[in-house]
């Protein structure tokens, strides 16, 4: 099955990627997706080749039958029950950050080009993508990148990892519509200082954090910075960030495995990760803001990040919120 992205800043662009190649004009390249809970997940070498947002529907598959699967949304009192046990961890002190997820099944939406092309027209600040996996299509628009080769001031090649957390609704005007909680600052600063350590432990040089910013993705904003650094281990980096602080919480093995023990639902490949490389260049980003298409049913996957100071009704409205990114796009 072909694998489809639309890149943050490639304008009309949209990459697809086969097994074979479909003309002259393609490019290899490696992929990998990851599950939230690693794996030992292999690369796989795909052809790849540039085309225009139109043409999607020309390549797009035919008659793909997508198994079913008996899922059902997570309610809002179990949501919210869940939130309060993990405030209370972390009110214990040991725990810094938990990431809470849920699920929201709707009638099944077939997964066809057009729903893919209107993610990317509404979210030109995002990854857009689409992946099938056997039994399933993943669809989403995520705005985090995992890692991302670049070139300094200098063309000297680094690399780069972003630190997104903190949720608000734009105002209309598309400007921040209030300040920032305390609440949320703290969130993103546990996630910057979380992958500005494992990076130190990794032995990562020179690196640096971006002036703090608001990134906006469709109606959400969100607290956000980049991280630069230098690395002549590139190929363990991935292993080095997943799942960051911003997916699963801090420390990251204990968060997780408080999440394995108590959120109730596998989260599968929401999460996880998907990862071009190049040579030594890599282009990653997460799994959010995403959708799994069954036959039966339509999954979306939403969380949110939760602190000491955390309320489970607040919790549970901005993941109401994040499930927009999705909900307006398949229901249009």
């Amino acid at each position: 099955m072909p694998y489809f992205l639309h890149s943050f800043g490639n304008e009309d662009a949209v990459f697809i990627f086969n097994r074979s190649p479909i003309n002259n004009g393609t490019f290899e390249i490696d992929l990998q997706v990851m599950p939230f809970i690693p794996t030992q997940y292999s690369w796989t070498t795909l052809h790849g080749q540039s085309i225009a947002l139109d043409e999607v529907t020309k390549y797009w598959p035919k008659n793909v039958n997508l198994k079913s699967k008996n899922i059902l949304t997570t309610p809002q009192d179990t949501y919210e029950s869940y939130v309060a046990k993990s405030v209370k961890a972390l009110e214990s002190g040991h725990l810094k950050k938990i990431v809470a997820a849920r699920k929201v099944s709707i009638n099944a939406v077939d997964p066809e080009a057009k729903v893919f092309q209107a993610l990317c027209r509404q979210y030109p600040n995002a990854n857009v993508f689409a992946w099938w996996n056997g039994d399933s299509c993943w669809m989403g628009a995520s705005p985090e990148l995992l890692l991302e080769t670049i070139k300094n001031s200098n063309g000297e090649v680094m690399y780069s990892a972003d630190a997104l957390a903190g949720t608000q609704v734009a105002s209309s005007n598309r400007n921040l519509s209030r300040s920032w909680t305390a609440k949320e600052v703290e969130e993103h600063q546990l996630v910057t200082d979380g992958i500005v350590q494992d990076l130190t432990t990794y032995g990562a040089t020179q690196i640096a954090q971006s002036p703090l910013s608001d990134k906006i993705a469709g109606h959400l904003f969100h607290r956000f910075q980049s991280i630069s650094f230098q690395t002549n281990k590139p190929e363990g980096i991935l292993d080095c960030l997943h799942p960051t602080a911003a997916l699963c919480g801090l420390p990251r093995k204990d968060a997780r495995q408080w999440i394995i023990a108590h959120e109730g639902q596998a989260r599968d490949f929401y999460g996880g990760y998907f990862a071009l490389r190049h040579n030594k260049a890599y282009y990653a980003w997460v799994n959010l803001r995403s959708a799994e298409f069954f036959d039966n049913c339509t999954v979306l996957h939403v969380g949110s990040g939760l602190t000491k100071d955390s309320s489970p009704r607040e919790e549970w409205l901005e993941t109401k919120e994040k499930t927009q990114t999705m909900l307006k796009v398949l229901h249009s």
